[in-house]
C-alpha cells in the first residue's frame, strides 16, 4: 500500500508477472463510473512513482465502484427488531464481519438476560454503543490519514517506520483483546405479550 496524495493505492505482484491493484480515489464529488480511463487515475497518481508506473503500463481498468462515506445510524432499534453489522455501524474499516459477529453473541446474551424483546434490544444497544462509536473514530482518522496533505504526509512517512512496530499492537489491542462474555447454555423462545420467556433445552 502507498499512502498518497490522492487517496491510497494497493497493488499485488503475481507469478506470471502482472500486477493486481486498486486506486482508492478519494473525490468530493462522485465521478462517473463509466467516464474513468486509466489516464486519469494515472494522473492523479502523477507525485507518487510506482502508482504512476503501474497506471501507465499496458493494461486495462477492470472496474469502477463507488464508495460513500456513511452517517452514523441514529436509531438501531424498536421494541421489536435491531440492526446488526454493517447496517447498524457502516464505519468502513474492514471490521463488519467482525463486528456483526460481536453484534450477535451480545444479542444473544442480553435476550436470554432480559426475557423479554424490547430491553433486551434496549440493553444490546447500550452495551455496543461505545464499543462501535470508537471503531466509527478509528475509521474515520484511519482514512483521513491516507489523503494527508503534503506536510502532514510527509510527516507521517518520516514517523511510521519508527513507531508503527513500536505502538501498532499496544494501539490495537482494544479491537483483539475484546472480551464478549460467554453464551447462554439454554435457548430461549420470547413471548413478546407476557415477557416472560418460554425455555426448552
Amino acid at each position: 500500500m502507498t499512502f498518497c496524495r490522492a487517496g491510497a493505492f494497493v497493488h499485488v505482484p503475481v507469478p506470471d508477472g502482472t500486477t493486481w491493484w486498486s486506486a482508492r480515489i478519494s473525490a468530493r464529488s462522485a465521478p462517473d463510473p463509466t467516464a474513468v480511463t486509466l489516464d486519469d487515475v494515472a494522473a492523479l497518481y502523477r507525485t507518487e512513482a510506482r502508482p504512476r508506473e503501474i497506471c501507465r503500463a499496458p493494461g486495462e481498468l477492470h472496474g469502477v465502484t463507488l464508495h460513500h462515506v456513511l452517517g452514523r445510524v441514529p436509531v438501531r432499534h424498536d421494541d421489536r427488531t435491531v440492526l446488526i453489522g454493517d447496517a447498524a455501524h457502516p464505519v468502513g474499516a474492514g471490521r463488519g464481519a467482525s463486528m456483526a459477529t460481536e453484534d450477535a453473541v451480545v444479542l444473544a446474551r442480553e435476550v436470554h438476560r432480559a426475557g423479554a424483546v424490547a430491553p433486551a434490544l434496549a440493553a444490546y444497544d447500550r452495551v455496543r454503543e461505545g464499543r462501535l462509536r470508537r471503531m466509527a473514530e478509528v475509521a474515520s482518522a484511519n482514512r483521513d490519514a491516507k489523503t494527508a496533505g503534503p506536510p502532514a504526509g510527509r510527516l507521517r512517512d518520516l514517523l511510521m517506520p519508527i513507531l508503527f512496530p513500536r505502538l501498532h499492537a499496544r494501539a490495537t489491542g482494544w479491537l483483539y483483546d475484546h472480551e464478549l462474555g460467554t453464551l447462554p447454555t439454554t435457548v430461549d423462545g420470547l413471548d413478546d405479550t407476557s415477557g416472560g420467556p418460554r425455555r426448552r433445552p
